[in-house]
């Protein structure tokens, strides 16, 4: 390789580096500077892999209701299960709301009224995506077996 203008191949290596990093908005090294330097060590290895890094989708703080009154406040109005099915792309929705409605039950001291109302809104936002009711529908009655049908309201 050419040594650029006056300096050795270390330093004209160094000097792009430095020009992709300040490219990049002073950002450091980037996954492709990091991703060549491993290039040699993962020609040797037996069992290599890339990793890349992501930040979490959302920064926000996630805090755990285990305070019953608590629960049962948050609980009361079932409109904040659309948050949980607005995830329907980012993680098991229906085993996220099957686990949440048995856990809610039994924290609300087996509530069935609750449960049953919470069942009804499943039923009303999901009305049209089958697919993904009836499973849920099914988990949940094999979660809640106790639980007496759902009549229309």
């Amino acid at each position: 390789t050419s040594a650029g203008v006056g300096g050795s191949p270390v330093r004209s290596k160094l000097s792009r580096r430095r020009r992709v990093r300040a490219s990049a908005g002073g950002a450091g090294v980037t996954p492709a500077t990091l991703s060549r330097a491993c290039i040699p060590h993962l020609a040797e290895s037996d069992n290599a892999h890339i990793l890349t890094l992501s930040p979490p989708l959302n920064l926000d703080p996630v805090l755990l209701c285990t305070d019953g009154e608590e629960v049962r406040r948050f609980t009361t109005r079932p409109g904040y299960l659309r948050l949980i099915l607005r995830a329907v792309n980012q993680v098991p929705v229906d085993q996220l709301l099957v686990a949440h409605i048995r856990d809610t039950y039994l924290r609300r001291g087996a509530d069935a009224a609750w449960a049953l109302a919470t069942v009804r809104e499943l039923i009303e936002l999901l009305r049209n995506n089958y697919d993904l009711l009836i499973p849920i529908l099914e988990a949940i009655s094999e979660a809640l077996p106790d639980l007496p049908a759902v009549t229309p309201a």
